[in-house]
């Protein structure tokens, strides 16, 4: 070949050359867009805006291998801009109520997002005291696991997070420490009956605190977190035989309070140290709200009779708010004055309202109501009831909320 010849080959040379790499590159980004667009740039989804979020993640939740990622911001949007301020998780069903899903709302309204899909949200959720994380009781595999969620201040969540696959059986009811550095639970890890652990927040260091015998469950924190109060008893099935006792969290016997011989459950601390409330069965569908000393043992019947369910103390400690199940009325909200039992009713009138939740600052509560016909909301008003507005919207019913600080 001349050199001429070679002269002119070469340009259609580098032509098709950088034509065989554009097509490589387009081909490329084809796929990615088609199988695995979340790993492209905004700008280069079609559709996406510059600064979309990340969808909530549809994946199996992760095992903790190491401490989890941190929200790093410390703002929150909207927060501060009501009574109350913070956010408020609730959980959402769908389809007849076999799809439950957990979101997150601003106290003023806005900025309502989906966090979870295709996980099943088995009880209550409660947020870490800096107002960044989620615990919650889902279930992994027919296994019911202690779940942490990292929340951003755009109200989204990174891929949730399991502390608890490596018992491989059920843990529940899990409970922030004060601080946020430690989380209580229940679990069958070592036999068939629930005992009570502690562990780390990223995970590690597993130990049970309760002794090995019978049931041991629903533990609550002391508020300067030196000490978890539970339930126990020989059975394991509602409505048996429970005791209350503590135990302090860097271990050794187990503390008795109670030799009531009925049954308790929900045990709450209150914010200043000195009582335990915690629900009496008494017959069928009948419970007494009992303050029980801390110290001694010695107990009095703050409210008696009535189907009272889900007693949470403000945050001063100087009322309970709890809702009752009228079978002619439906469910009301109520809350009663620690000092002398006095109880005032906040949503008199047709319906179901239950499930309250206190604002950080005592200002506000939070609940689900269904007040006729129609789908149940998450409802926010002061303790005297007033001020009530509607803070959820879309297709499914509400429950559950939990109502976590500014970040």
């Amino acid at each position: 070949m001349t050199a001429d010849a070679r002269a002119a080959t070469s340009p259609r040379i580098s032509w098709l050359l950088a034509a065989g790499a554009l097509s490589l590159v387009v081909v490329v980004w084809l796929a990615l867009l088609l199988l695995a667009p979340s790993v492209l740039p905004p700008f280069l989804r079609l559709g996406a805006a510059p600064d979309e979020a990340p969808t909530p993640s549809a994946s199996p939740i992760r095992t903790a291998t190491s401490a989890p990622v941190t929200a790093g911001s410390t703002a929150s949007a909207g927060s501060g801009a009501v009574r109350g301020g913070g956010r408020i998780s609730f959980v959402r069903t769908t389809e007849g109520g076999a799809k439950r899903d957990l979101y997150i709302v601003n106290a003023d309204g806005t900025g309502q997002h989906q966090i979870t899909r295709d996980i099943v949200i088995e009880g209550t959720t409660q947020w870490s005291s800096d107002g960044r994380k989620i615990l919650m009781q889902a279930g992994v595999n027919g296994v019911s696991n202690v779940v942490m969620l990292d929340i951003g201040e755009d109200n989204r969540a990174v891929q949730p997070l399991s502390l608890t696959s490596d018992i491989g059986s059920d843990s529940a009811f899990p409970a922030w420490s004060p601080d946020g550095t430690k989380i209580a639970f229940q679990s069958k890890g070592d036999g068939d009956l629930f005992q009570v652990y502690v562990m780390d927040a990223d995970g590690n260091n597993k130990r049970r605190l309760s002794d090995g015998k019978g049931f041991a469950g629903l533990p609550t924190w002391s508020p300067d977190g030196t000490a978890i109060a539970y339930v126990a008893g020989d059975q394991q099935t509602a409505g048996s035989q429970r005791e209350l006792y503590v135990v302090s969290v860097s271990g050794g016997e187990p503390r008795r309070l109670t030799s009531l011989k009925t049954s308790l459950s929900n045990p709450q601390w209150s914010p200043d140290a000195k009582e335990i409330s915690v629900l009496q069965a008494v017959a069928d569908r009948q419970y007494n709200l009992l303050l029980v000393n801390a110290e001694t043992g010695e107990h009095r019947s703050l409210l008696q009779g009535g189907i009272v369910r889900d007693q949470r103390y403000s945050p001063s400690g100087t009322e309970i708010v709890y809702y009752n199940v009228t079978p002619d009325e439906g469910s009301n909200v109520y809350v009663v004055r620690v000092s002398d039992g006095s109880v005032r009713n906040l949503t008199e009138g047709p319906g179901d309202d239950y499930q309250a939740s206190w604002s950080p600052d005592g200002a506000m509560l939070a609940w689900s109501s269904k007040p006729g016909s129609g789908e149940y909301r998450i409802v926010v008003a002061s303790p005297d009831g007033t001020g009530r507005r509607t803070l959820t919207s879309g297709t499914g019913d509400d429950y559950q909320p939990a109502w976590g600080a500014d970040n």
